[in-house]
């Protein structure tokens, strides 16, 4: 295969300054416009299939064939399934992608962070933890002084038919929980703003007994038709959110959470989105950075502060090729936010602007164990020193997307799998990490996506390690570095090195290098596989290369244990999605571990030859292991 330089394959890569150029009044945005009014309300609402009872987690058993979902209109049942989405699916259950599911993943299992995500989830738990009284850190329904039920106690309609703002609103008193009746649907026409001071929040009732993302009798949050609506939760010293669903179904409308603390801590937990979010026609304007209701944006004002968003959901929110016409970020982590942010086991896919947009804060960022997929610009974009994302699975597959969309936006779709910046305002080192993630490209071209994993030339350094990149695109390098200072950002704080251990680069054949590093001294790549038919050291671009094989067998390289996110939304899990990639040239461990372990079980079961079944077993454990 041919290794280019950098010079010879760089590429335009999709930002989101590059879509920003288009008139209010072009023929472009009229359709999209044209589309949102007549097409939203039939294929808004973010489908969902057949849930196990109570849990709101799909099942391979509970999919069922497409032919057999019935369709649904604006503000059904969240387990029906859109005409527009329906006729997109396959036939075969085992085909049928999951994007469409609000709440994917097996949530009793964990993803692949390792100890050390674990270990600071820990650390912000003891920083605010009462020394005197030894409270747990973790706000609990329990902690709070005032019990409120939203419709006994408040007035609040249960039935969705008047607006519901003002009555909850007036539950909004320090150390109150302001409980929420399962099957409750509350309408929303503007922002419900619940913001008293010291401890405050707001559950689904049970909300204490759950661990997954709420299933369809959880209450419920209806924007209006033709109403951009947002929890504003905030600032609150301690506060607990959760247990409920954000319906923006409804025609031409939108709603998003935003959590705020001022240097105190703020638990999200068990949130799911369905519907699409547009606020063009309601607001009259195109996206503004500056009034982006995203979907979820927390906010620690100090440096004290500290945010954990947890399990929250959202699935195919936006349109592809729409994000200047309306389009919002799933997440949120912007310039105000000065503390830390942790998202954890949260899910954005089909979203039109980035699933994950958090380069552009002055506090930490820390990603564990999520799934982002088929987000436009970016599935996580995150830079800087004390910035990291670890067990995740973020990718994109435009043939398995199943949210609303015409045919002539696909063309438009421009995406990344991880981007790193720091923009000249934000000032901090760089040194962001990517850990134990898996990211995917497949059914997308080089003009569609930029890279898998891009780092601007407004970024520093950048560490990958644990990871394993699959690239289905040819022309595009899996890892693409851009010059220090390039491009149209400032040049941002160094150090600039590029680091890449233990990982494993594979996929199709490919006109690129697996990975090109541009003017980056010191940057290195360390006991790495190119595990790509024809591979060789051209595919290492920029970088010392040390202890690193090539081709398709990886006997000393490559990974160093499992990668990827708990968090899956491909029935079967991720790795059956993967495995199916590229006929054949992403070999994927599970298969051949699988039948070694049987054989290896079955022989001790016999008792034949014991040396002959632990062998096996050895064996399947070290080809597990291996890769």
């Amino acid at each position: 295969m041919s290794a280019q330089s950098p010079q010879s394959t760089q590429r335009s890569s999709p930002t989101p300054s590059e879509h920003e150029d288009e008139s209010e009044s072009s023929p472009t945005v009229v359709k999209r416009r044209a589309f949102l009014k007549t097409s939203l309300a039939a294929a808004g609402t973010a489908a969902m299939l057949s849930t196990d009872a109570g849990s709101g987690i799909a099942t391979a058993e509970s999919t069922g064939a497409a032919g057999a979902m019935e369709a649904c209109k604006v503000g059904a049942n969240p387990n029906q399934v859109p005409p527009a989405v329906e006729e997109l699916r396959s036939d075969d259950p085992d085909e049928i992608y999951n994007g469409d599911i609000v709440s994917p993943g097996n949530f009793d299992t964990p993803g692949h962070p390792h100890r050390e995500a674990y270990r600071s989830l820990a650390e912000t738990e003891r920083r605010f933890r009462d020394g005197v009284q030894q409270q747990k850190a973790v706000p609990s329904p329990a902690d709070f002084e005032n019990v409120v039920n939203a419709v006994d106690d408040l007035g609040a309609d249960p039935s969705g038919e008047t607006p519901a703002n003002s009555a909850i609103e007036s539950g909004a008193e320090p150390g109150t929980l302001i409980i929420l009746p399962k099957g409750a649907t509350f309408l929303l026409d503007g922002d419900l703003n619940l913001s008293p001071s010291g401890a405050f929040g707001m559950v689904g009732k049970g909300f204490e007994n759950t661990k997954k993302p709420p299933g369809e009798s959880a209450p419920r949050f209806v924007s209006a038709p033709n109403t951009q609506a947002r929890l504003i939760l905030g600032p609150v010293e301690r506060g607990l959110f959760g247990g409920f669903i954000l319906d923006q179904s409804a025609n031409v409308s939108g709603i998003g959470l935003l959590a705020e603390t001022e240097s105190g801590f703020v638990l999200v937990r068990a949130v799911r989105v369905i519907g699409v979010q547009d606020n063009t026609s309601a607001t009259g304007q195109g996206n503004q950075e500056s009034t982006n209701h995203s979907l979820c944006t927390p906010i620690a004002r100090s440096s004290e502060g500290a945010i954990r968003v947890q399990q929250f959901i959202m699935s195919d929110h936006g349109i592809p090729g729409d994000k200047n016409s309306g389009g919002v970020p799933g997440f949120w982590v912007g310039k105000t936010n000065r503390g830390l942010v942790e998202l954890v086991q949260c899910a954005s896919t089909g979203g039109s602007d980035n699933g994950i947009y958090g380069s552009r804060t002055h506090g930490d960022l820390h990603i564990i164990d999520g799934a982002y997929f088929n987000n436009e610009v970016s599935q996580i974009r995150f830079a800087g020193e004390g910035s990291w994302a670890v067990g995740c699975t973020v990718g994109l597959d435009r043939e398995k997307y199943d949210g609303p969309r015409p045919s002539e936006f696909l063309k438009e779709f421009s995406s990344n799998g991880v981007k790193t910046e720091i923009p000249d305002f934000i000032d901090k080192p760089g040194g962001g990490r990517l850990e134990n993630c898996e990211v995917v490209a497949r059914n997308v071209t080089s003009s569609n996506v930029g890279s898998l994993i891009f780092v601007r030339g407004f970024s520093g350094a950048l560490t990958v390690n644990n990871c394993r990149v699959i690239n289905g695109v040819d022309g595009m390098a899996s890892l693409s570095a851009r010059p220090p200072g390039s491009g149209y950002g400032t040049k941002s704080k160094p150090p600039y090195a590029v680091n890449v251990s233990d990982s494993t680069f594979t996929g199709i054949q490919n006109s690129a290098a697996a990975i090109e590093i541009q003017d980056r001294p010191a940057s290195t790549v360390t006991n790495t596989c190119i595990k790509i038919e024809g591979a060789g050291p051209g595919d290492i671009v920029g970088a010392s290369a040390n202890k690193c094989t090539y081709g398709m067998e990886c006997k000393s390289a490559g990974t160093t244990g499992p990668v990827g996110s708990a968090v899956n939304f491909v029935v079967g899990g991720i790795t059956s999605f993967v495995s199916g990639l590229f006929k054949g040239a992403a070999v994927i461990a599970t298969v051949p571990f699988i039948i070694l372990l049987v054989a290896g079980l079955l022989s001790l079961l016999l008792a034949s030859s014991l040396p002959a079944a632990f062998g096996l077993l050895a064996a399947a454990i070290k080809f597990f292991a291996k890769d």
